[in-house]
């Protein structure tokens, strides 16, 4: 008998793309269930279709493939699967339920596992995507399982692509070095809250080379979760197993996010192109956002400590270097919406992102964010100040006015500046000789847009700067 093998599969190993790293590799496998020949050497079995159509459209239809072999060689760390598909006259994503299952051998077969759909993908070269999985390496043989027709409108399955990727073990998380690339974007001179470092593309092992990017003003920012999983011995394996789905199941240009975080806390920058560059993560509406994505799922357990500490410091970083209120709201143009400056993804559109367990944290989140742009970015240095012994901005945020006090042991020469976003001087105090207490009132931002302002603050010859938010 004919040995039955892939309909229309390519199989591109590690010379599919220049770009590919030594030490990866894909297989790709797409499969025309519309096609009469190609469906007859697919099925292995089949109810209500017959040469690729629908015998009764008021019925579903289920198709089980044959055993099918996974052709990549020396799979490591993991085997990352990811599947497209498109629909014959249909948009309804609830139409078609594909289920997958894996052996070491072709005999014995571990339980049959659902694709759940992607939240994230919008605008991808196929109608539905799945969330990735990631499976033992041991596996060397696949086989699905479709019910199509659900919807009884005589809807079925067009095609299916499969994405199956080795990210290989050339990336190794206690060999890379954060510091092997500039880790601060260019920044307003405004704002004091240093960019955190982070595992550069080079450092998660990105084999992408120079693309063109566009660029976006950044109003708000986008909270994710992955919704893959929790657990992994090679976290830079799974961001670039992301990459690698979003290029070449999805059609993205890139990786959809702008960062990462793992549950260990470490940074990933995602998207090239550097500060302010468009990502690909909401809803189809990026412009003026900026996707950090939380790696794991959130539905039922909440991040760590670890990861939410170091969210709170990108987050940190930008709100400063946008001049966004982190605890305040603004209208966003792409989607037409009025929007927290800190979102969730579900924010935007019908999504369970970034997780039921994590989502009712973001308000906290966004408290934490403005704290520490206040507590943390703005530490001083007033134990050697002489003769200061505290110093506090308050309202922070404000609406317009706010006080500057100060406690001294002995009298000071005392003056202060206002400075923008851009980091211009729009104000500038008298020097005066004060008392031992300082109370200066200060109503100017009344008059001046939303955003983060520093307050440079001399006393005799020292100098203290501190952030000031209006809203």
């Amino acid at each position: 008998m004919k040995h039955f093998f892939l309909l229309i599969t390519l199989f591109i190993i590690s010379t599919i793309n220049a770009q590919q790293s030594a030490n990866s590799q894909n297989q790709f496998e797409l499969v025309n269930l519309s096609n009469a020949t190609q469906f007859n050497k697919f099925k292995k079995s089949s109810s209500n279709i017959e040469q690729a159509k629908l015998t009764n459209q008021n019925l579903a239809a289920i198709i089980v493939s044959n055993p099918i072999k996974i052709t990549l060689k020396n799979i490591t760390p993991f085997l990352a699967v990811s599947c497209g598909w498109n629909e014959v006259n249909n948009s309804i994503n609830k139409n078609s339920i594909i289920k997958i299952r894996f052996s070491t051998n072709g005999n014995s077969w571990d339980e049959w596992k659902k694709l759940e759909l992607d939240e994230h993908s919008t605008n991808t070269k196929y109608q539905f995507v799945s969330q990735l999985l990631f499976e033992k390496k041991e596996y060397q043989f696949y086989q699905l399982h479709i019910t199509t027709n659900i919807e009884l409108k005589g809807n079925i399955l067009e095609d299916v692509f499969l994405n199956f990727f080795s990210p290989g073990d050339g990336i190794k998380p206690n060999n890379i070095n954060e510091n092997n690339s500039p880790s601060v974007a260019s920044r307003t001179t405004a704002c004091p809250c240093p960019q955190p470092s982070f595992i550069n593309r080079i450092g998660w092992g990105c084999p992408q080379g120079a693309i063109s990017y566009s660029y976006t003003t950044v109003t708000h920012l986008i909270v994710h979760h992955s919704a893959g999983s929790n657990t992994s011995t090679n976290w830079p394996s799974v961001v670039l197993s992301i990459w690698n789905s979003h290029v070449y199941t999805n059609g993205y240009a890139d990786i959809g996010y702008n960062w990462l975080v793992d549950p260990n806390g470490q940074l990933y920058e995602g998207r090239g192109g550097g500060n302010n560059v468009t990502g690909a993560h909401f809803c189809g509406y990026n412009a003026g956002t900026m996707g950090t994505c939380m790696l794991g799922t959130f539905t039922s357990q909440n991040v760590t400590d670890t990861a939410r500490k170091k969210l709170v410091e990108i987050l940190s970083w930008k709100a400063c270097n946008s001049s966004l209120n982190p605890t305040g709201t603004a209208f966003h143009a792409s989607s037409n919406l009025n929007l927290n400056t800190i979102s969730g993804h579900r924010d935007g559109c019908a999504t369970e992102c970034p997780g039921n367990m994590f989502y009712p944290s973001l308000p906290n989140i966004r408290t934490e964010v403005s704290n520490y742009i206040n507590n943390v970015c703005n530490v001083t240095s007033l134990p050697v100040i002489q003769g200061v012994e505290s110093l506090s901005i308050s309202p922070n945020p404000t609406t317009g006015t706010f006080i500057i006090s100060i406690k001294l042991n002995s009298t000071k020469a005392f003056r202060y500046d206002l400075i923008n976003n851009e980091g211009k001087v729009i104000y500038s105090s008298t020097t005066k000789q004060t008392g031992l207490l300082i109370n200066e009132k200060v109503t100017l931002l009344q008059r001046m847009p939303s955003g983060s302002y520093i307050v440079k603050i001399s006393i005799d010859k020292s100098v203290v700067s501190k952030t000031i938010i209006k809203q």
